[in-house]
């Protein structure tokens, strides 16, 4: 499992022990995945010091009820956005609406906190006011929700200043959207995908305006199936699918990319790095799947 998705730096005399696992590896760098990876992982942090303000931008985040989509939100609104936050289940985002505002609202203690230790950031965040999170449904798995949002969307607003592209699952087991099509790739890519170019015209009305693909560097184990994309209930590989449909995103992104530059419109894929949310629960009854993300995850944060 650790050869499969290619640790990218070395590990000296290291014990991994679990109830599954109990090895002493000495982990090297496999090229070529080290130039790709070296910049994404934790031990390589970067802060961001963009001190900007965004007032009067319009922004939508998908899947913004949890995990890095509701702190996208939140850095978002603090900096004076207003954040359409497009999710499947509306109670939820209710729910996450009002811990923002806990969170970072005028009320809250904790409105001018930052996890980042400059001052030029901390300067530019003010409290969150409830009007700047607007919530609409938006399920992904389905083309006429998706179809329906984006008529809502085009009735109120004129232009959109950035979208970004962040739901996204991981299934252990063959399912299917009301479409037919596999669910990671339903949702993680043709649900987006479809989004993305209806908000096109909205997006160009904005511009200088920018459309963000929270992909992951498991693209590199992507490989495109024909005719479909898709795997099949016969061949599917939870972890192969997830790859696959993240590839798709970054393929995606470069060909927006070339047919909109001169439109003022920037498309960029992103690779959050290791990061504990939500998209791998379907996951954790695995045990060998949750000894390795343990085990990534405790890399990442260890000191030296």
């Amino acid at each position: 499992i650790l050869h499969s998705v290619r640790i990218q730096f070395t590990l000296n005399s290291c014990t991994i022990q679990s109830s599954h696992i109990k090895h002493r590896l000495n982990i090297k760098v496999t090229p070529p995945y080290s130039n790709t990876m070296k910049e994404t992982v934790g031990l390589w942090r970067k802060l961001c010091v963009i001190n900007k303000r965004l007032d009067g931008k319009m922004a939508i985040v998908t899947g913004c009820n949890t995990g890095i989509g509701l702190y996208t939100a939140s850095e978002l609104a603090r900096r004076g956005a207003t954040i359409i936050m497009a999710c499947r289940n509306t109670e939820r985002a209710n729910k996450a609406k009002t811990r923002l505002l806990e969170m970072y609202g005028k009320n809250s203690e904790k409105s001018g906190e930052t996890d980042i230790a400059c001052s030029q950031v901390k300067s530019s965040l003010k409290p969150i006011e409830s009007d700047q999170l607007i919530i609409e449904q938006l399920d992904l798995a389905s083309l006429t929700s998706i179809r329906e949002f984006v008529d809502r969307i085009k009735s109120k607003y004129n232009k959109i200043d950035f979208l970004i592209n962040n739901a996204g699952l991981i299934l252990q087991n063959y399912t299917t959207t009301e479409d037919g099509f596999e669910m990671t790739m339903g949702v993680n890519y043709f649900g987006p995908f479809l989004l993305t170019e209806l908000l096109l015209p909205l997006l160009r009305n904005a511009a200088p305006s920018r459309i963000i693909n929270v992909s992951s560097a498991l693209h590199k184990d992507g490989c495109i199936l024909k005719p479909d994309l898709q795997y099949s209930k016969e061949n599917y590989n939870a972890m192969k699918a997830y790859s696959v449909s993240k590839l798709a995103n970054v393929i995606h992104a470069i060909d927006l990319k070339e047919r909109l530059k001169d439109s003022g419109v920037v498309v960029v894929s992103l690779h959050p790095g290791t990061v504990k949310t939500e998209v791998l629960r379907d996951l954790r009854k695995f045990p060998m799947v949750r000894d390795f993300y343990t085990f990534n995850y405790h890399l990442m944060m260890c000191d030296n």
